[in-house]
């Protein structure tokens, strides 16, 4: 604060008093609306999350992330699930081969019994 002298001097330390409290008092609006801002419960659920785990969650970054991970956690029940429908259309068909290559050698078996007991009794 300079020393005033004359009614010029006190007119300049007026403006210029008033100019710097309406900058105090942008930023106090600012900091009032920051405050509000902080105290939505979206961004006070955000804040407990981010404390809880220690992983900074932004709220774009939340938005984003949590619908990527919606999307992997669809796509991979979708894909379970027709792995799942695929692994056992390929069991079933393997089983069947196998039935087939089974009643095949059954029927030039004789009696069914293998190679090893028919030289066995041929002796």
């Amino acid at each position: 604060m300079r020393k005033i002298e004359n009614s010029e001097h006190l007119r300049e330390e007026i403006a210029r008093l008033q100019g710097q409290a309406e900058v105090q008092e942008q930023n106090l609006r600012k900091n009032l609306r920051e405050l509000r801002n902080q105290f939505r419960p979206e961004n006070i659920l955000l804040n407990t999350l981010s404390s809880v785990t220690g992983i900074k969650i932004g709220k774009n970054e939340f938005l984003k992330n949590g619908i990527a991970a919606g999307l992997s956690l669809v796509l991979q029940r979708f894909v379970f699930k027709t792995e799942t429908n695929i692994e056992r259309k390929i069991y079933s068909w393997i089983d069947e081969i196998f039935d087939k290559v089974k009643s095949i050698i059954n029927k030039f078996s004789s009696a069914g019994s293998v190679g090893s007991e028919r030289i066995e009794k041929e002796d």
